[in-house]
């Protein structure tokens, strides 16, 4: 009984590993055609481009101190 078990598990300890392998296979050539086809600058530039808009929306505003947004004047 004991060696059936141990039997069954190697079985599976393969079909996992198979398994395992061929989705790292599949991922390593979707990564490898998405590469080619992506331009990872884009990312880049869009955020900076987010980023410096916001910054400048921030100095152009004066925000009232503590006491007054408190008092509500």
């Amino acid at each position: 009984m004991a060696k059936k078990k141990q039997k069954k598990e190697k079985e599976r300890q393969k079909r996992v590993a198979k398994k395992k392998l061929e989705a790292a296979a599949k991922r390593r050539e979707d990564d490898k055609n998405n590469k080619e086809t992506k331009n990872t600058t884009t990312k880049k530039s869009a955020y900076t481009k987010t980023a410096n808009a916001k910054a400048s929306q921030v100095a152009g505003t004066s925000q009232k101190s503590f006491t007054q947004r408190r008092s509500g004047g």
